[in-house]
């Protein structure tokens, strides 16, 4: 590789990269540390979009991931490259749906008057003064607002997450038959509606929420949320929560349709695919059309993300580039 140009070292590696055997990939996902899945899962689902393999490489992955998983309630639980990349492609394709889903219901908690916004159920946080029962009230109302949300928008989720949902059950019903909506769910609720649950400011649902009392309610919802995507009632862990497990057995049902609704397509997920991956070639070919630049640009250019006829941004290339310098001994086969 000596003798290679810039732009030919780059376009080299981003074809080996892209390869259909994504060894490289799964080479790199080997070795991916913590510290490292922010910055690489954001750049890798950016180039694995540019070039429209992002089809490719979830089929791949969730299928290593499987492999690699001993129960089925282990499924998209560990923090690694693989569930990473699929909470960055549900950010990019789902912010918009995200926002229509949540924002009325943020906006009824928080047009509540200041003093009713009790939500706290834990005895040793309770002052003498709170009113137990008037806070579960409160707490079941913010979990009627959010799940009432979410069930009604199955028409209103876009298609490259409803073909997500549906590779997922797929490939998880061939080895643990019972457990196909409970991994929708692992990636739906856990990895991308619960993160803007607990923190809507954070995902540009809500201004920034100062209240402690607000932010405790959204994180006692995000907890029922959680616990009714997964089937899970409250035990002797949080014995204060117990009393939501009324709750939660009465939206089992239509939770679990939610999530059937999502995963079963009535659309053929190729031509579905096809459609919804039109923004990313829209993207592709807008890059492809702009002139070419060097992959070692000034640290300016990289922060602006410039792209050449790869249809990369500078800014991922080097990120992933980076990476396999850095560990190239474990990388060589």
């Amino acid at each position: 590789l000596s003798g290679d140009t810039p732009d030919h070292w780059k376009s080299r590696l981003i074809e080996t990269l892209v390869d259909p055997g994504l060894k490289l990939l799964l080479g790199i996902s080997e070795v991916c540390q913590v510290q490292d899945i922010d910055e690489l899962g954001a750049a890798l689902i950016n180039i694995y979009e540019a070039r429209q393999q992002s089809r490719i490489m979830f089929e791949r992955v969730i299928t290593v991931e499987l492999e690699r998983t001993d129960s089925a309630a282990e499924l998209f639980r560990r923090n690694c490259l693989a569930t990473r990349l699929l909470s960055n492609y549900a950010k990019l394709h789902g912010d918009g749906y995200l926002k229509a889903t949540l924002v009325p219901a943020i906006r009824k908690l928080l047009a509540q008057p200041p003093g009713t916004l009790t939500f706290e159920l834990n005895p040793n946080k309770m002052p003498e003064s709170a009113d137990r029962d008037r806070n579960l009230a409160n707490v079941e109302r913010l979990c009627s607002l959010v799940i009432d949300a979410i069930v009604g928008s199955v028409h209103n989720l876009p298609p490259t997450l409803r073909w997500i949902c549906n590779l997922i059950y797929r490939i998880v019903i061939k080895r643990f038959p019972d457990a196909g909506y409970t991994a929708v769910g692992g990636f739906i609720f856990l990895r991308f509606l619960c993160p803007a649950i607990v923190a809507p400011d954070a995902h540009g649902i809500c201004s920034q929420i100062t209240n402690p009392e607000v932010r405790r309610g959204l994180l006692l919802c995000t907890k029922i949320t959680h616990n009714l995507a997964n089937d899970i009632l409250f035990g002797n862990k949080e014995t204060y929560m117990v009393p939501l497990n009324k709750f939660i057995s009465e939206n089992r049902t239509r939770t679990t349709d939610f999530l059937s609704e999502i995963a079963e397509l009535t659309d053929d997920s190729e031509s579905l695919f096809e459609g919804a991956k039109s923004v990313a070639s829209s993207s592709a070919a807008a890059a492809a059309a702009r002139p070419s630049t060097d992959y070692v640009g000034s640290e300016a250019d990289t922060d602006a993300g410039q792209t050449d006829s790869t249809g990369v941004s500078t800014k991922d290339f080097v990120a992933v580039q980076r990476f396999i310098f850095d560990h190239l001994d474990r990388l060589e086969p």
